[in-house]
């Protein structure tokens, strides 16, 4: 299988949410496909070796946002903001003089992804290229961002911002159907976004492709998990994620705010380690909290940690941390929201709280019965291999991907 890859930005090294994705699908796509790989971002040599070991030609068409395409970006009623201030028709006549040279290389494409919604624009306008008239158009949308503008305008309580982003789904939600109606198939990464953004005579059209995660690497790892959980000193709860990311910023600030002070109330000697850029500086001065900033390799992390928590109130997809959390076999607390898509069972893989009182009470439940949190995480890991780990999502996508190739493709 040939397939044609566009990203809006490198996925190396993997270190947030698009781009984790990204990475794992673009591995699990080499193992079955010869795959040409075009970045709308620069490249270094460090990634594009990286890439190299899964990518037949890694290709950086780079083209500086202007103050001018912001502006085009906000003004344009039709497209939201996301896809308008990346479109760029010198960018569009080069993937287009792309596949030519491979077109005259005997080169055939049997599938062009776009990953995001951030490539749509330029997925949209090669569908009209007739040397990929054969070609199936694969858009890989992850979240279902009308959704999570609905949500972020919800969290607001100022007039303008609320509006704002009432505006932005509106224009979103249109967007995201006129794609879903456009592709061959398009992905999401849970049945909730799939869901609010379902239209009728699509349900063939879209499907859900998970979040997927690594697992911790060998024995060792495991063997520490053992020997952590029977230290009785160790009481450390742990929250990772970007916090320049609205929805992970606002988490951090209520639980800072709102639970933290009640935990330390009932367990002075508690600590809590931030794991991630952006954190609010006045967490910093707080007692017993450790901000730690970007760290590259969690898996330390995970280790020396007790309760890992996701106090997400709004945002849209699947939390790919708590997908981390639970390969990691750590006992988890979570909001209803910043668990959903995942399919875990309350009680059974992770505890659900809504509340600042309901969510220090689970954080306790945790750390005042370790056999009950050891079990919880073992249950979590289980459930992580065996939906969330890239080897079986690879699997699902190459037979999504072979079922597309048997479909005629309609004349466009």
């Amino acid at each position: 299988m040939q397939v044609l890859m566009l990203m809006d930005e490198c996925p190396w090294p993997p270190n947030q949410g698009d781009k984790i994705r990204n990475w794992g699908i673009l591995r699990a796509l080499s193992q079955f496909a010869r795959v040409d790989l075009v970045i709308m971002q620069p490249i270094t040599e460090e990634a594009r070796d990286r890439l190299k070991q899964y990518c037949a030609t890694v290709e950086s068409f780079f083209e500086k946002h202007t103050i001018l395409k912001y502006m085009y970006g906000i003004l344009n009623l039709r497209a939201p903001v996301t896809s308008a201030i990346r479109r760029s028709s010198r960018t569009r006549k080069k993937l287009n003089a792309f596949v030519h040279s491979k077109y005259i290389d005997g080169q055939h494409y049997d599938v062009l992804w776009g990953a995001q919604l951030k490539t749509a624009w330029y997925v949209h306008h090669l569908q009209t290229n007739p040397q990929l008239s054969q070609t199936k158009f694969v858009l890989d949308l992850c979240d279902a961002l009308s959704l999570y503008r609905r949500r972020m305008a919800e969290q607001h309580s100022g007039s303008f911002w609320k509006w704002l982003n009432r505006f932005e789904a509106i224009r979103l939600a249109r967007y995201e159907g006129r794609l879903i109606t456009e592709m061959d198939l398009s992905f999401v990464a849970s049945a909730i976004d799939r869901d609010s953004l379902r239209l009728p005579h699509t349900e063939s059209k879209i499907a859900v492709l998970p979040n997927g995660v690594d697992g911790p690497s060998g024995e060792e790892s495991l063997l520490r998990k053992e020997l952590n959980r029977n230290d009785q000193s160790k009481k450390t709860i742990l929250f990772v994620g970007n916090m320049n990311y609205p929805p992970n910023r606002d988490a951090i600030e209520w639980f800072g705010k709102a639970i933290w002070p009640i935990v330390r109330s009932k367990r002075r000697e508690m600590n809590l380690n931030i794991v991630g850029s952006g954190a609010p500086e006045w967490l910093k001065k707080e007692p017993n909290v450790s901000v730690k900033g970007y760290v590259p390799n969690l898996e330390e992390e995970y280790e020396c940690s007790d309760v890992v928590i996701s106090p997400v109130r709004f945002g849209a997809g699947t939390r790919l941390k708590i997908i981390e959390a639970m390969m990691n076999g750590k006992p988890i607390v979570s909001t209803t929201l910043g668990a959903e898509g995942i399919g875990a069972e309350h009680g059974k893989h992770m505890l659900f709280a809504d509340t600042p009182e309901a969510f220090a009470k689970a954080i306790m439940a945790y750390v005042d019965d370790e056999e009950y949190a050891y079990r919880c995480g073992n249950d979590a890991r289980e459930s992580a291999m065996n939906n969330f780990s890239w080897e079986i999502i690879g699997l699902n996508i190459k037979i999504k991907l072979d079922e597309l190739q048997n479909i005629k493709r309609a004349v466009r």
